[in-house]
């Protein structure tokens, strides 16, 4: 039965990971600096989306801090395999933290509303694409 649960603890590490630890790193080292330079450049109108990439990490973060809290408390034998899940989500990960051009197209697409279009395409070379 201990295998069972420790599985389990694994893949609940895998989408703990995925959905709240990867995310909120997204945010941190991709979302909010572009932010900042864009705003910096006077491309961002206002402070754009910054409240909401804030508010995200905060929330997403203490998301997987209860998480966490909640496979300590109740399954502490079977923390190696949260963890053994959480870190291989985390390695996986690594490559789609940083200003990739995923990320940097998603960003765009996600907040237009907020970014002089004429000045992102002049000044950083981007374009909106047509989804396909």
């Amino acid at each position: 039965m201990d295998f069972v649960w420790f599985c389990v603890t694994w893949v609940i590490g895998i989408i703990a990971g995925a959905f709240f630890l990867i995310q909120p790193l997204i945010v941190i080292f991709f979302a909010i600096p572009f932010s900042m330079k864009l705003k910096s450049r006077g491309i961002m109108n206002g402070s754009g989306p910054l409240p909401m990439y804030i508010g995200s990490a905060i929330g997403l973060s203490c998301i997987f801090a209860a998480i966490t809290y909640g496979i300590h408390a109740w399954l502490a034998k079977q923390m190696l395999g949260y963890w053994i899940g959480v870190g291989l989500t985390l390695l996986n990960g690594l490559r789609k933290i940083g200003a990739n051009q995923t990320n940097v197209q998603e960003f765009i697409e996600m907040n237009s509303r907020f970014l002089d279009m004429e000045r992102v395409e002049a000044e950083l070379g981007i374009t909106l694409q047509a989804r396909q």
